[in-house]
């Protein structure tokens, strides 16, 4: 269940979205969305606790140890979201934290998907239920034989690489490309191919499984342009690329394809990674394009 606060004391009808891998890129994309809760609820009033309770909620949402996972909790057509600006830290960072869950600084967003405002954390009380590995989920429970991941970044036709190209969140756990929007679509600008290299060199100390998930939001006018490809030990293991629809300058979810099943065994020792990606030309990606990579350890 989710405590929201607001000065309303009338019926409010909310929705919530989640998505994995954390909300940043992805603040105006509602394709990338997936809606988990809907409910009309009379508002408690100002500094009293609105509660979204677990009823309101399709089915149980289950959160895997070092999983981000990113929530929009709106108001349909009204303004009395309570959030607070943070001043001292960025969106992302960690605001308030105890053994089972962080919380990070998020984001203002005017509904629905529409202009947000960075450095926002909402007025937020989360209820939650702590479950077994094995009662909740057919795999081990996911851990880190190292605290960090440190990747070596390399990009090529990229204009701002302050907003774009590579980014690393979770200490190097999740590792994305952001591509820069193409100059034949809307407040684009970028007319190369854009590419990067990510290698890092992680060592275990015994055997160890390593799950790796891609995913990403990509072009819908023709595959096999954009691709990002993961390799471990110099062999590939997956890919995803965008999907052929026909429509320019727009996006939609990336196609995966596992080379090989996650989890991937590692034996003791040194191991290397490498991510890749292109898109393969400079049309069609829009504000918005992003691929990235997820990994977890047992």
């Amino acid at each position: 269940a989710f405590l929201i606060n607001t000065p309303s004391t009338d019926l409010i009808d909310f929705e919530i979205y989640s998505i994995s891998g954390g909300h940043q890129g992805n603040e105006k994309s509602s394709a990338a969305w997936s809606m988990v809760a809907t409910a009309q609820i009379k508002g408690a009033g100002e500094g009293l606790p609105t509660k979204i309770g677990s009823e309101h909620f399709y089915q149980d949402i289950n959160l895997l140890s070092e999983q981000t996972t990113g929530f929009y909790i709106t108001m349909k057509n009204r303004l009395e979201l309570r959030y607070t600006p943070v001043g001292d830290k960025s969106t992302g960072d960690v605001f308030n934290a105890n053994l089972d869950l962080a919380l990070l600084i998020g984001t203002g967003n005017a509904y629905p998907f529409s202009d947000f405002w960075t450095e926002r954390m909402i007025n937020l009380g989360v209820q939650y239920e702590r479950v077994s590995q094995s009662n909740a989920f057919d795999v081990p429970m996911a851990g880190q034989p190292f605290v960090s991941i440190d990747w070596a970044l390399k990009q090529t036709g990229i204009a701002n690489s302050f907003q774009f190209g590579w980014s690393t969140r979770n200490s190097g756990f999740i590792v994305r490309y952001s591509a820069e929007p193409s100059y034949i679509c809307l407040g684009g600008t970028n007319s190369e191919v854009q590419s990067g290299q990510a290698t890092a060199v992680i060592s275990v100390p015994g055997p160890t499984q390593l799950y790796f998930s891609l995913r990403g939001q990509g072009e819908q006018f023709e595959t096999g342009y954009e691709m990002m490809i993961l390799e471990i030990d110099g062999n590939v293991v997956a890919k995803a690329t965008s999907e052929a629809l026909g429509n320019e300058c727009s996006a939609g979810p990336v196609i995966v394809t596992n080379e090989v099943p996650s989890p991937f065994f590692l034996g003791p020792g040194q191991h290397d990674l490498a991510l890749s990606f292109t898109t393969g030309d400079g049309f069609d990606h829009i504000d918005g394009t992003w691929y990235e990579l997820e990994l977890s350890f047992s």
